[in-house]
């Protein structure tokens, strides 16, 4: 009985979503030659993304462009796919990786890294000359360990 009452209810209410929006009166076809004449003139985007070309203008020939970007890749200005070329950039690590650990295990003990959902205390100047001479100790541990 439940069932018939939320069934009878159920297409009651739909009859009544459906002749709403019917009573606009216009045709399938009225409304899709509405949106294209809006979508003609610009007044509503087209797509995902609103595109406005008036701020992309060059006053460069794609064939100039190409060879502008040709130039600077081989005369190592710019990067080329997903490798960095630049010889002579000075790549390295700033710090061993036992001062990094020695600093990470004294910021722990301090409290000042989180974990889940606790807030980010900052440190005060006395925490962050402990962190710092905790990684000269661990660099200089493992200096002397490596002797």
């Amino acid at each position: 009985m439940r069932f018939i009452t939320s069934f009878t209810a159920a297409a009651v209410a739909a009859s009544f979503g459906v002749s709403a929006l019917a009573q606009d009166g216009k045709t399938r076809a009225q409304v899709s030659a509405e949106a294209a004449a809006a979508v003609a003139a610009g007044t509503i985007p087209y797509g995902e993304v609103t595109r406005d070309t008036s701020r992309f203008v060059s006053d460069k020939t794609l064939a100039e462009s190409r060879a502008e970007a040709a130039a600077a890749v081989a005369s190592n200005q710019i990067a080329y796919g997903e490798v960095t070329r630049f010889a002579d950039a000075n790549v390295g690590p700033g710090r061993s990786r036992a001062a990094v650990r020695g600093e990470t295990i004294e910021a722990m003990r301090l409290g000042l890294i989180p974990y889940g959902q606790i807030p980010v205390r900052t440190a005060t100047a006395a925490e962050l000359e402990s962190i710092r001479l905790a990684g000269v100790r661990a660099q200089r541990t493992a200096r002397e360990t490596a002797e």
